[in-house]
């Protein structure tokens, strides 16, 4: 019961179907808002895309420190308060101003880096590296930087020619 407090759920329905869900989540200590039944789909995979991701993030970023010498009694918490901070800073500055980190900054050394030691250490988190990276481009209103992307046509190419981060070379060597 204790997970059910405060939290938010969608109700549709007709209009005596949405009263008693309402009155039920009131009960509950929650809040209601109205969902789209033709597009209730869209709903679900709006959470999907939050909470199951963040876990799959939270272990593959767990498995990265473990290469890097940090035990994962440290990494998990460690990890649980930069996602509270950062789910924090989404809630009360939105999300462009939440956003942090290289790409927010423009800073593509490091971003090259990353890509040079993930291809290294751990290939396997590339692609869903530099999908995020062009996620984050978009929500930045930044553009990788010209004269770092090769000639063939990004997967994720937009209608204005824009290329994706999964075309930057990387020239930059691990240490």
């Amino acid at each position: 019961m204790r997970n059910l407090r405060d939290c938010y759920w969608g109700v549709e329905g007709d209009a005596a179907a949405v009263r008693v869900a309402r009155d039920w989540v009131k009960r509950l200590g929650g809040k209601a808002f109205p969902v789209r039944a033709a597009r209730k789909i869209l709903y679900h995979a709006a959470a999907f895309l939050v909470c199951p991701t963040i876990v799959t993030l939270m272990d593959e970023s767990t498995r990265l420190l473990e290469k890097s010498g940090v035990p994962e009694r440290i990494s998990r918490p460690m990890l649980a308060a930069f996602v509270a901070e950062t789910a924090r800073n989404f809630s009360e500055l939105g999300p462009r101003r939440a956003l942090t980190g290289p790409v927010a900054r423009g800073d593509w050394t490091t971003v090259k880096r990353h890509l040079a030691a993930l291809r290294r250490f751990a290939p396997d988190v590339v692609p869903v590296y530099a999908a995020l990276v062009e996620d984050m481009l978009r929500l930045a209103g930044r553009r990788a930087p010209p004269g770092n992307l090769h000639g063939r046509r990004s997967r994720r190419q937009d209608a204005s020619g824009r290329r994706g981060i999964d075309e930057m070379s990387v020239n930059t060597r691990v240490t």
